[in-house]
């Protein structure tokens, strides 16, 4: 079992295997921005929501 797998099946692993840095690094561009945009522009941010986060859930229930 790999450390992707393990991650998602809430078990213990290794935070620093590139596939899961990959991950964690297009998750951080993301948010960063969501973050830039302006309070103004909630058809933006809802964009971003629903192209990446949601479409990404996999049925998990968080």
């Amino acid at each position: 079992m790999d450390n992707r797998q393990r991650r998602e099946e809430g078990l213990i692993y290794h935070y620093d295997d590139p596939s899961i840095m990959d991950d964690q690094q297009h998750y951080q561009e993301l948010l960063y921005e969501y973050n830039q945009t302006r309070p103004t522009e909630n058809d933006k941010k809802t964009n971003i929501i629903k192209t990446n986060v949601c479409a990404n859930r996999r049925g998990l229930p968080y």
